[in-house]
């Protein structure tokens, strides 16, 4: 029997502090969010003149960005943090929590747009450039 983890309830949350000791404050209005864990590796050409054939060795892996997207809340503290966290280029700690499981991550916010259409919610599109590692943890 295949198993499956139910999107609803993903909680994303943003350290709001500005001190080592993490104040994690919820970002409200998650409506999905795509590329956590996505990052891929440089190859490096280790090849010399010995060599009969490329020889490869993998780099250190760049994460990449995550995409995620929103119903817009100009009242959200988690937002707000965001929005003021691109305007300073400040590098950001960010936890996403799936079932039991968390990921933490440090990044940039690359992009903060809102927009909207006909018969539409005023959404939110925000994208991270992750700095380093992905930590992978459990939730409590």
């Amino acid at each position: 029997m295949a198993k499956a983890i139910a999107a609803k309830g993903v909680k994303l949350e943003i350290d709001t502090s500005s001190t080592n000791t993490p104040i994690w404050t919820k970002v409200g209005g998650l409506k999905d969010f795509s590329g956590l864990g996505g990052g891929t590796g440089s190859v490096i050409d280790i090849s010399d003149l010995d060599s009969s054939a490329k020889e490869k060795m993998l780099g250190i892996v760049d994460e990449g960005q995550v995409s995620l997207s929103f119903n817009y809340d100009p009242t959200d503290t988690g937002q707000l943090a965001m929005e003021a966290a691109r305007a300073a280029a400040a590098l950001k700690s960010l936890r996403i929590t799936t079932g039991t499981v968390t990921r933490t991550f440090s990044g940039y916010v690359m992009s903060f747009e809102v927009g909207g259409s006909v018969d539409q919610t005023i959404s939110l599109s925000v994208n991270f450039e992750i700095s380093g590692s992905i930590v992978k943890g459990t939730s409590v």
